[in-house]
């Protein structure tokens, strides 16, 4: 059975749970980049690659008023983003297919049982919009983080629901949250009036 490399790319059929296609859960150890269409990248990355980046970006992160004022401080750290996650499988045209994608979301799975690691501890969204930033031409990127527990979801129906939508500026004119608003509906089972 050929080894596990570090990026290698893993495709496999998504589930669907009640009518809606259910992207297929990271496996222990890995982090996956995803958007609404499927997978854009699957990232094996050891504990100890994790722990690298995580203190690395860290100190850089904090000390970012020392290069972030500058063009050339901002443009090195974005190459130095690219370089590290270049490292975990993800080249110059996966980055291309994440900066087109809007919204991206980071999957990571626990290592063990329940320990994601230092996986967890990587700032994942500096590193994809820094990386990304010179495909976007401008166009924002909305990154999430889901940590996935393995637990299956509570499905309870609350008594009462408020969803807000906060769309400031030139923002609502981006984004749609009908997408949002369609789900809940579903989970609740009221109608989207």
């Amino acid at each position: 059975m050929p080894k596990k490399t570090l990026g290698q790319d893993q495709k496999k059929p998504s589930r669907i749970v009640a009518g809606i296609k259910q992207p297929r859960p990271a496996a222990a150890g890995e982090v996956v980049l995803r958007n609404k269409n499927g997978d854009l990248a699957r990232i094996i990355a050891t504990n100890e690659t994790c722990a690298e980046f995580a203190n690395r970006w860290r100190v850089t992160l904090l000390n970012r008023k020392q290069w972030a004022g500058t063009e050339g401080g901002r443009k090195l750290q974005a190459e130095r983003a690219k370089n590290d996650l270049l490292r975990l499988g993800i080249d110059q045209a996966k980055l291309s297919s994440i900066a087109t994608a809007g919204h991206v979301e980071v999957a990571i799975a626990p290592v063990g049982t329940s320990d994601p690691g230092d996986a967890v501890r990587v700032p994942w969204e500096y590193l994809i919009a820094s990386a990304t930033a010179s495909f976007r031409n401008g166009l924002p990127l909305m990154i999430t983080r889901h940590l996935e527990t393995g637990r299956p979801m509570r499905h309870e129906v609350p008594d009462s629901l408020l969803f807000v939508i906060s769309t400031p500026g030139e923002l609502a004119d981006r984004y749609s949250f009908k997408a949002e608003e369609k789900g809940i509906a579903l989970e609740m089972n009221i109608s989207d009036d």
